[in-house]
């Protein structure tokens, strides 16, 4: 779902479910990609609009040795 299909005005939070993954080396967040940070702001604009908290979910798959 894109962030303008979102139905925001039922919910209290909204959380952006993927975002950069996480060097498991250095525990340092990746760089997003292009399309994720236009993707973020259009999510994070949504308080512009409605009077709630937006969150970010750092991370993503990790290798099977930390699972």
């Amino acid at each position: 779902m894109t962030p303008d299909k979102i139905p925001y005005q039922y919910y209290t939070h909204l959380v952006y479910g993927f975002a950069p993954p996480i060097n498991t080396t250095t525990w340092e967040v990746g760089a997003i990609p292009g399309y994720l940070q236009q993707r973020w702001k259009t999510f994070n604009n949504l308080k512009k609009v409605w009077n709630g908290k937006t969150l970010l979910s750092l991370g993503g798959d990790l290798p099977v040795r930390f699972q």
